[in-house]
């Protein structure tokens, strides 16, 4: 058997001088890498909306934490921070139907964006997830994030950073 490496538990020194690591420490490893978040049946919290480059996209203190988006297989439901809102999704991948945690593109149809009883920066971010909200995305992550972008050819195209 090996010695102990003194302060490093769960490792040992085989016989022939090499680490041996043992089930806890590849557990521990495991650990260490997260899988990101499903697409569907997670609650993303909306964090930035962009516009352009020239506006600000975090959402206001007052409405950090209560914009949220969740995605169905099929539906869309969430609040803009002023007023709820539901509609209907289509996932793609290359144009191709598929399950939402294979997609890289949504498509959101039939939305329905209750009117909104807000002002100021809050009725802002609001206005502009409702112009947004109807239409293509490309999908993409960014470490846990969700990153929605405009279809377009447009270098900044608006998008939505959602994080679960």
């Amino acid at each position: 058997m090996g010695a102990q490496l003194p302060g490093v538990p769960a490792m040992t020194v085989c016989r022939t001088g090499f680490l041996c690591c043992t089930v806890a420490f590849t557990t521990a490893l495991a650990g260490c890498s997260a899988a990101q978040p499903e697409v569907i049946n997670s609650t993303w919290q909306i964090t930035n909306v962009y516009t352009n480059p020239e506006t600000p996209s975090g959402l206001p203190d007052s409405v950090a934490g209560t914009a949220t988006m969740v995605f169905g297989d099929s539906t869309v439901a969430g609040f803009t921070g002023c007023a709820p809102f539901q509609g209907r999704v289509s996932f793609t991948k290359d144009g191709a139907a598929v399950k939402p945690s294979e997609a890289n593109h949504v498509e959101f149809h039939d939305m329905e964006i209750h009117e909104a009883d807000c002002t100021g920066k809050e009725r802002f971010f609001h206005d502009a997830l409702a112009d947004m909200l109807h239409g293509g995305f490309s999908m993409s992550r960014d470490g846990e994030d969700l990153i929605l972008t405009t279809d377009g050819e447009d270098v900044d195209r608006p998008g939505i950073r959602l994080v679960d």
